[in-house]
Order: C-alpha cells, then sequence, then structure tokens
C-alpha cells in the first residue's frame, strides 16, 4: 500500500439526476472536466438511461468514461455494474427485464413512504417529489421536496430526521434481491461486478473476508476500497483484503452534487483504471470469440 500511486483525476462512482443525483448527465461530465478528471464513472441507481448521452459527451472533453450502473440489494448492499462500451450490454435484455422489477419496487415503496410522511401532517403529495427526478424517484427527491415545504433545513436534515434506516419514513423494499444474485446476473451480461462503498455494510456483514469471498465465486471482480466517507483505516483495510483475494481496488466518491460535495478531491489507486480495463477487456474478447463461434455455426 505505502507504493501504491494515489491519484486525483479518477472518479469511478458520481449519480445523476436520473437517479437521485442532482445534476443531468451533461452537467455531470462537464463538471468532472472543470475538476481534471479524466476518468469518470456513472453508475445511477437501478437505471442506465443517462449512458449514452453521457458517453458522447466525454469523448469530446476527453475523458475516459466508464458506464456503469448501481443496484441496491437486500440490507442496503450495494452493487456496481460497469459496462462495456463496445458491447452497449447496458442494453441487454436481461438487465432491463430486471431493473422494470426493481423500478416496480420503487414504485411501491415510494407510496408506502409518502404515506408515513402524510401520517406526520405533511402536506406532500407524489407530484411534489417526482419534479425534483428525471427518472428513477428515490429518497433524496422526497428529501428535496420536504426542504421546499419548509419540513427540513436541507437534504440531510430531510435524510436524518426522516428517511434513513431507523427514522418513521423508513421503508424496506418489499423483496430486496441478494447481492450474490445481482453479482450473478452482472456477471452473466459481461459487466464487471464490483461492491460499493464496503464500509458502510458493518452492521449486516460479520466477516467481509467471507462475504467477498463468497460474492468472488458469483462472479465479484473487486471492491471500491477508496470512497468519500472512509477512514484512511478502512481503505487500508478494504484494499488488503481484495489483493488477498484476488479482487481488484477501486474508488470513487459517490457524487450526487449536492452543495457540499466536490469532485476531484478523493485521491484513487491509479492502477484502478488500469484492472478495471482489463476486466472490462476480457469480457469483450470472451464476447468477440463466441459471436465467432456463433458464426461458424
Amino acid at each position: 500500500m505505502d507504493e501504491e500511486e494515489f491519484v486525483l483525476n479518477i472518479d469511478l462512482h458520481t449519480h445523476t439526476n436520473l437517479s437521485d443525483g442532482v445534476l443531468p448527465p451533461e452537467e455531470l461530465v462537464k463538471k468532472a472536466h472543470k475538476a481534471a478528471i479524466k476518468y469518470l464513472g456513472i453508475a445511477d441507481h437501478d437505471t442506465t438511461q443517462g449512458l449514452e448521452i453521457s458517453i458522447d459527451l466525454a469523448e469530446k472533453l476527453d475523458i475516459e468514461l466508464f458506464p456503469a450502473i448501481e443496484i441496491s440489494c437486500k440490507d442496503d448492499i450495494h452493487v456496481l455494474g460497469y459496462f462495456s462500451e463496445s458491447m452497449k450490454n447496458w442494453n441487454h435484455p436481461v438487465l432491463n427485464e430486471f431493473l422494470n422489477k426493481l423500478q416496480e419496487q420503487r414504485r411501491i415503496r415510494n407510496s408506502k413512504i409518502l404515506e408515513k410522511l402524510r401520517k406526520l401532517n405533511f402536506d406532500i403529495i407524489m407530484e411534489d417529489v417526482e419534479k425534483h427526478a428525471n427518472g428513477t424517484v428515490g429518497k433524496p427527491h422526497f428529501a428535496m421536496a420536504l426542504v421546499e415545504k419548509g419540513y427540513a433545513a436541507s437534504i440531510e436534515e430531510a435524510m436524518d430526521k426522516y428517511l434513513k434506516r431507523g427514522r418513521f419514513a423508513y421503508v424496506e423494499r418489499e423483496s430486496y434481491v441478494e447481492p450474490a444474485d445481482v453479482v450473478d446476473r452482472l456477471a452473466s451480461i459481461g459487466a464487471v461486478p464490483m461492491i460499493a462503498h464496503p464500509g458502510f455494510y458493518k452492521n449486516v456483514v460479520d466477516d467481509y473476508e467471507r462475504f467477498f469471498a463468497n460474492l468472488k465465486e458469483r462472479g465479484l471482480k473487486g471492491v471500491e476500497a477508496f470512497y468519500t466517507k472512509a477512514t484512511l483505516e478502512q481503505s487500508q483495510y478494504f484494499a488488503q483484503l481484495a489483493e488477498k483475494l484476488g479482487l481488484i481496488v477501486t474508488g470513487g466518491s459517490d457524487f450526487h452534487g449536492y452543495p457540499e460535495q466536490r469532485l476531484g478531491k478523493l485521491y484513487v489507486p491509479k492502477r484502478s483504471v488500469e484492472d478495471l480495463n482489463r476486466f472490462i477487456r476480457e469480457e469483450e474478447i470472451k464476447a468477440e470469440k463466441q459471436n465467432y463461434k456463433n458464426i461458424r455455426n
């Protein structure tokens, strides 16, 4: 770890307003360019809607964009999946069918969140929430509506007081998918699965080594050891554990565009881009060989 080279121009985990971010895809890419980011990952929650327009603009601004997705699983564990630009496997029918089911689960949960907020005598309807979203509606959009209505001073306060796990308006999805199943689905379409911000799961993961090892058997390729809220000790622990298990290490800010967040402030291992590209290229070669075999047959 001491000899590892770290840089500020890599951020492999950001969000747009097509899920729970603030900025449209084009604005996020422009902001990354201004922050001197050269390698950018866009990983919206449960949607790939903004990837193609992001890729086009990133190319013009000389940014290497990693198209990705972040999928919420049981116990609020999040799995990242990185796609191949040449394969465009974010359009795979297997993934689209799966995401449609997740979006329906979100709609059910959102209705229950609204019902709970109204039990607090908050004057809020779904249209107040949806106007803050440009795609997937999530808890941050409820938070924005609460701020607009004067029930909270900031998005962070709204989340902390009402919407986070353990608070009155928190609602668990009716049927969260297991992380292993998500890893398996992503790997099956040639995506590169990673575990996002692993330190967030210390209350639900008893043994991280066993957890990562089990997921590796299903196709997990790496761990996001470096992220904004991680301590140095946490990042070192997860990076060393990943190396021990033969997993790659990446990093990302989980940038959503809130006022207190900044791009280009997180140190990420320089080799993470090379390692991620290696796995993406391996999947592309597999697909090319399969296509050739299909043509021969």
